[in-house]
């Protein structure tokens, strides 16, 4: 009983520091423009609205949208499978982390300079429905390795990735899900709303 109170200890302090990565990376990318000199944050104000007007136009053919979030999602997942495979590289799921709250700071803050509190509205729809999958799943790859430390080096490298995929097909599932949703969901709402915010 003891055990299992101080491994779940354990998980608690991995998802309290994984969440304090997780903000600063946010308050890094919220920052950021901020340092930027008038001409950068007005370029990012533009490049940040044709996010907007490429969801609200229907500019961006599904396909690409779906290889792109594939794609993001399984550099996040791959950075997480190495980062359990010893406590040296850790500093992988950290990176993966702070990444992740610096582009959702950065896209926010840089919708908020685009158009003001009608950009911040738009961000929220924009980035709230899918990372609130992302977000736990990744968190959850991070605290729980698929292994212990002390098995891997007698397993081959496909081993790994089988009890890695094994271990968290429940959050490569919410991850899968939260692709889809900002491919298809995501884009539906941002055009429904924006008649109403702009």
């Amino acid at each position: 009983m003891r055990a299992a109170g101080a491994e779940l200890s354990g998980y608690g302090i991995w998802y309290l520091v994984l969440g304090f990565v997780l903000v600063m990376g946010l308050s890094c990318g919220w920052a950021l423009p901020m340092f930027a000199e008038d001409g950068e944050r007005a370029e990012m104000a533009r490049q940040a609205w044709q996010l907007v007007t490429s969801a609200v136009q229907n500019g961006r053919p599904f396909w690409a949208m779906l290889c792109a979030g594939v794609f993001n999602a399984g550099r996040m997942v791959l950075l997480l499978f190495i980062a359990g495979l010893s406590p040296y590289l850790s500093v992988c799921a950290y990176a993966a982390l702070f990444a992740k709250g610096f582009a959702i700071g950065f896209t926010i803050k840089s919708l908020f300079l685009a158009h003001g509190a009608g950009g911040l509205c738009m961000a929220t729809v924009m980035l709230v429905l899918q990372n609130a999958l992302y977000v736990p799943a990744y968190a959850y790859m991070a605290a729980h390795p698929a292994t212990p430390k002390g098995a891997l080096r007698y397993m081959g490298l496909w081993q790994k990735v089988r009890m890695f995929l094994l271990a968290h097909r429940a959050a490569l599932l919410a991850v899968l899900m939260g692709v889809l949703v900002e491919c298809i969901l995501t884009p539906l709402i941002t055009r429904a709303v924006y008649g109403w915010i702009f």
